[in-house]
């Protein structure tokens, strides 16, 4: 979806398929309902269902907030109004009269892992610098060099045949349900590592803030999950981390920088935390287009991606013999744009999700548990540590 002033595209999402053109015109108080011109296209924060009965007045619909299956967008479905979501400070961009044109059936929103040397909103795509999906040769090679020096180790950080290597999930509830999904499909696998100890720590309504303040009580929880499984912080050296903002404010980018700042933050706070610690593998959010909340709805949840990106630019960009460790890449990368495939065929169908449409449902948690199985099994700087033998 977009809607179009001039020849600039601001993109959200498609919540009601169609195209129309017309003039604008702008909700910020109550009192503008009662004046509402017949084919304009109605600009407005969200779309309460108390609206619906100027639908058949206007043309289309650009709305700030709100996800694909709300109530009030589909109301809009299903009186035939195009209309576009997620359009971010869009009573700020639009005024009273301007022409727009509203496309209602795709959104301008591609996955990072797609954009390749494209840009969204002026920042390239890819995973890594230069639109790529991988890292650069010399990076990924300090990173197979560090995964080689993962070894099992005791209490006390020391090299033990009968010790651990301890993994943590670091981030909020989508995190936990999904890693400890991941754990039992783990476990199945004959072919891991005995002596590979996957722990979940990841807490429910654990935002990127909170993970962020060293003497919180987050890490207390981390320190408790540690404690029944007879580990201590000396032996952890592998960390997935996924963490976001909650009912994030800012535009793209800021508040995309400000997240690098925030998990530049945790990366340090895990050095210091953890002296063992030699990897790091971060993802970023799952889609969030069928939100029935202003938790993490889209295109929130797509910009995260590139505080993730950027962290890990930041990495390459200053690596030496002190800022390598510990390295930090990519974990899985998860967002696709619902229903449509992206490269790999990646979707997210509305039954991924639970009622709210944030959290993921078990079938949607299945789907990143067996995303991060094949993720760790698969990577060059995993492979060594996470399989007994390489096969």
């Amino acid at each position: 979806m977009s809607a179009e002033k001039s020849a600039k595209i601001y993109s959200g999402l498609g919540a009601a398929p169609g195209r129309a053109s017309g003039r604008a015109y702008v909700i910020r108080n109550a009192e503008d309902v009662m004046a509402v011109p017949a084919g304009s296209i109605l600009v407005m924060r969200i779309l309460h269902p108390h609206l619906a009965p100027l639908l058949p007045r206007v043309a289309g619909l650009v709305v700030e907030e709100g996800a694909i299956l709300q109530h009030a967008t589909t109301l809009a479905r299903e009186c035939g109004i195009p209309a576009a979501v997620g359009i971010r400070d869009a009573r700020s961009l639009f005024h009273d009269g301007d022409l727009l044109d509203v496309d209602g059936y795709t959104g301008e929103v591609t996955p990072l892992t797609d954009l390749g040397s494209a840009k969204y909103l002026g920042f390239a795509g890819g995973l890594y610098p230069n639109g790529k999906n991988s890292p650069p040769s010399a990076y990924e090679q300090a990173g197979i060099a560090l995964a080689a020096t993962v070894q099992a180790l005791d209490t006390a950080g020391e090299p033990s045949t009968s010790g651990k290597i301890v993994m943590l999930c670091i981030g909020m509830s989508n995190a936990s349900s999904e890693f400890s999904q991941f754990i039992r499909l783990a476990d199945a696998d004959a072919r891991k590592n005995p002596g590979l100890l996957m722990i979940d720590a990841a807490l429910e309504g654990a935002a990127a803030t909170d993970i962020a303040l060293p003497f919180g009580d987050y890490w207390k929880h981390v320190d408790s999950q540690l404690q029944p499984c007879e580990v201590s912080a000396a032996q952890v050296q592998v960390v997935w981390l996924k963490t976001a903002f909650a009912h994030e404010r800012r535009g793209f980018p800021e508040s995309a920088r400000l997240l690098q700042r925030t998990l530049r933050s945790i990366v340090e706070i895990l050095s210091t935390k953890f002296a063992q610690l030699k990897l790091v593998y971060v993802s970023s959010r799952i889609y969030g287009g069928y939100s029935e909340t202003d938790l993490s709805p889209e295109p929130i949840a797509y910009e995260s991606a590139f505080a993730v990106k950027w962290l890990i630019e930041e990495r390459i960009n200053n690596s030496g013999p002190d800022s390598s460790v510990p390295w930090v890449s990519w974990g899985p990368y998860l967002w696709a744009d619902g229903l449509t495939p992206r490269s790999d065929g990646l979707t997210w169908e509305r039954s991924d999700f639970g009622p709210d449409g944030v959290h993921p449902s078990a079938q949607g948690v299945l789907k990143v548990a067996t995303m991060l199985l094949e993720f760790f099994q698969n990577g060059t700087t995993t492979k060594p540590w996470f399989f007994s033998l390489m096969p």
